[in-house]
């Protein structure tokens, strides 16, 4: 026991020795440890030491102020007022406004992309409440359909073209954000059906004959005059083939009861126009072969 006393008194003495060492160290005296010097003194009458804990004594103070960089500026929130869209529309000008305002409204969304949450869900949901809530979905060209489809009513040609550039405008938005949706079968059948509506709006616009440089019969816009079959000479209609579309869209799931209905509309419109068609004069059948089809390469 006494030889285990004396080894203990001795470690106790050494480490006491060894401690007194490291703390003169501090002092000037040289440093009998692997342990790294002390720090400089930043500055006069400053001193090296960060903190007066005991056992800090080696942490640096060091200017933080140069590593935190520039200053990102919270930036300016534009609301989107989805809120300002009507409830319903009367006639084409009206259309043409709520067009417009879509459109400013789906480019304010994607602008502060990074300031909305769910910036594309938005984007979709804007969309299909203007081609299932607000715009109506063209009827067939026959003669009752003429006569009571909303975009036969009275309408300018700068009422006419404002319509086709927002409704390009909008597809384009809503075509951007469906790619950015995850894939389902619930966004599969809203994409379908609201893109037909807007297929279904614009080709009724195009064949839309407005009169701009004056009156008569074929005062109108030669692009509508050649597409609706109205132009001087021989010439007949062009259209799409709804075929596709049907095929399409017959086996999607449809969550809501208007996805439905302008699906049939749609179905209705095109198929009207495919009936006054020959196979020459279809155009865009891009499901059946990527190649031009005849009716391309006359229009």
């Amino acid at each position: 026991q006494e030889d285990l006393y004396s080894q203990i008194k001795s470690l106790v003495d050494e480490t006491q020795k060894r401690a007194e060492a490291l703390g003169a160290a501090q002092d000037g005296a040289a440093l009998l440890s692997v342990q790294p010097p002390c720090a400089p003194k930043l500055g006069d009458g400053e001193p090296a030491l960060e903190t007066g804990f005991k056992h800090l004594e080696r942490l640096l103070r060091e200017d933080v102020d140069k590593l935190k960089g520039e200053v990102d500026l919270p930036r300016i929130l534009i609301p989107v007022l989805t809120s300002k869209l009507p409830l319903t529309v009367k006639d084409p000008f009206e259309a043409a406004a709520c067009c417009r305002l879509t459109a400013h409204l789906l480019t304010l969304l994607t602008n502060q992309e990074d300031q909305f949450a769910h910036a594309a869900a938005s984007c979709f949901a804007l969309v299909t409440h203007l081609m299932t809530r607000l715009l109506p979905i063209p009827l067939p060209i026959d003669k009752a359909g003429k006569s009571q489809c909303f975009w036969q009513q009275d309408m300018r040609y700068e009422t006419k073209a404002d319509l086709m550039r927002h409704l390009w405008l909008v597809a384009r938005h809503f075509a951007a954000a469906a790619f950015s949706l995850r894939e389902n079968r619930e966004t599969d059948g809203a994409r379908v059906c609201v893109a037909g509506a807007l297929a279904a709006v614009m080709d009724a616009l195009l064949r839309r004959n407005t009169k701009f440089l004056g009156e008569g019969p074929q005062s109108g816009s030669q692009v509508s005059l050649h597409y609706s079959g109205a132009a001087d000479g021989p010439v007949k209609m062009f259209g799409l083939d709804p075929g596709g579309f049907e095929k399409a869209s017959e086996s999607l799931l449809l969550v809501a009861p208007e996805y439905a209905s302008i699906r049939a509309l749609v179905l209705d419109y095109f198929s009207s126009i495919r009936k006054e068609l020959d196979d020459e004069h279809v155009i865009f059948s891009f499901d059946k072969t990527m190649k031009p089809s005849a009716g391309d390469r006359q229009r």
